[in-house]
């Protein structure tokens, strides 16, 4: 039994006026916003905990089969906002023989299918990154199933979800979603360097689901993608503590995305928004070898740039996995995230270069020429900054968060600073 989750689960009972004695576990508390539940296999990411914004998404990673009662279901998600359920798992709720069958399997599940085959098999959280502005992970769906398969969803706070679907394989597959709607409408529009389609969906409590298709391209107002309504119905409680129980039977809006060659990634932006929510405008695309390999868009005054750089793609400014960018439109404030690699360039005379593959997040500030330093990694790393300045090297100093009133030792030039990063955060501060 774990008992850190039997807590969280009480806590989530106890929110719903539910009573517990249980003396084999601790009194509950409120969970952690983002939760990595690794002896499960379970990825939630949540923010706005307990407020009208809160949103959660979960993502099925589990790893140990159950053969007398399992669904078809790794590397699905749900996602809630709002208050409002909104990308769904059906669960099973009619065992009649047709119906049963049907909620199980895997185009019933937010997920993405290679083939008519049904995915059970183990998966593996290779990699992930929890942070106060953003949360990464990435699901490894390879095994063994004969094909390299990830799926990475970065959470970018408090806006949206990216998921990446990064595909090697000779077998063309389908990205499923099922969205409680009652209303859905399309658009596509063209960017720099390609186009995307744009799906939004009407849920309910005023709440809309977009859903932005970066790839496949080629989606048009002329061909529009199929969204039809599910062959059977969700049922759910409407009321908490309710006697007798308040049901609604609904029928979820089914969209399914089709590769246009075998091997082709999915990439798509969900985004949960109500009429006061900031608009979300993609403005460029960048591709490599018929794949997207960097996406930026503006929302809430930043504009946001994802890197993806899997299969060696984006050689020139990133050696890793993917990184983001983010920079405020009326300020110099700047993060980036540099996931699983040694090398990016953020802007023209700003790199960061590290030892070996590692994740960290450097910050600028407002203030002076101030960067912080966060380094996710497990051991030391030596990094290297070259940034765009030129004063006096006596005036640069670089302090921890275990000793900020002691410099660290640095290799400097002028402009480029290495050093080696014992702590998990670090400050640099350059004097005029």
């Amino acid at each position: 039994m774990d008992l850190s989750v039997a807590s969280d689960f009480i806590f989530e009972y106890n929110q719903w006026g539910r009573r517990f004695n249980n003396r084999l576990v601790e009194p509950a508390v409120q969970p952690p916003l983002t939760s990595h539940i690794a002896s499960v296999g379970y990825i939630v990411l949540r923010n706005a905990f307990d407020t009208e914004r809160e949103s959660y998404f979960l993502l099925n990673a589990t790893q140990i089969p159950n053969p007398g009662h399992q669904h078809a279901d790794r590397g699905s998600f749900s996602l809630y906002a709002f208050n409002t359920p909104l990308a769904i798992d059906y669960g099973v709720h009619d065992y009649a023989v047709t119906r049963g069958e049907w909620y199980s399997r895997s185009h019933a599940h937010n997920m993405v299918q290679f083939g008519n085959r049904e995915s059970v098999q183990p998966a593996r959280i290779a990699h992930h990154l929890f942070d106060e502005q953003f949360d990464y992970v990435d699901v490894d769906l390879s095994r063994p199933a004969g094909h390299d398969y990830h799926r990475h969803v970065f959470f970018l706070k408090p806006h949206g979800y990216l998921i990446w679907d990064d595909i090697q394989s000779e077998e063309s597959a389908r990205y499923h979603l099922h969205v409680l709607a009652s209303e859905v409408s399309q658009t596509s529009k063209s960017i720099q360097n390609g186009s995307t389609a744009d799906i939004v969906f009407r849920c309910q409590n005023d709440v809309d689901l977009e859903c932005h298709i970066l790839s496949p391209q080629a989606a048009t107002l002329d061909q529009p993608l199929e969204v039809r309504d599910a062959p059977h119905p969700i049922r759910f409680w409407a009321q908490k503590n309710s006697m007798p129980a308040v049901v609604h039977t609904v029928t979820p809006k089914w969209l399914q995305i089709e590769q246009h060659r075998p091997g082709q990634d999915f990439l798509t932006f969900l985004y949960p928004r109500r009429p006061d929510s900031s608009s979300i405008e993609f403005v460029e695309l960048q591709q490599s070898e018929g794949e997207v390999s960097a996406a930026e868009l503006r929302i809430g005054g930043e504009r946001i740039r994802f890197v993806f750089g899997r299969a060696g793609r984006n050689a020139e400014i990133l050696d890793g996995a993917a990184a983001i960018i983010r920079k405020a439109d009326n300020s110099n404030r700047t993060e980036a995230y540099l996931i699983d690699g040694k090398r990016l360039v953020v802007e023209q005379g700003f790199e960061i270069s590290v030892n070996h593959p590692t994740s960290l997040v450097v910050r600028t500030r407002d203030v002076g020429q101030v960067y912080e330093i966060t380094n996710f990694g497990d051991g030391f790393e030596r990094v290297e900054l070259k940034l765009p300045w030129t004063g006096d090297l006596d005036k640069v100093k670089v302090s921890s968060n275990e000793s900020a009133a002691t410099p660290v030792t640095i290799n400097a030039t002028r402009g480029t600073f290495s050093f080696v990063l014992y702590e998990d955060h670090y400050r640099v501060e350059l004097a005029d």
